[in-house]
């Protein structure tokens, strides 16, 4: 894997957290 793709991997699994932790830490409140 070259660094471009490691470095696309990991914005794509921050985007990800970033989307959903929102949603996760809602239905941590119900």
């Amino acid at each position: 894997m070259s660094e471009t793709e490691d470095f696309m991997l990991r914005q794509a699994t921050q985007n990800l957290i970033t989307a959903l932790y929102p949603r996760l830490s809602h239905e941590d409140e119900l």
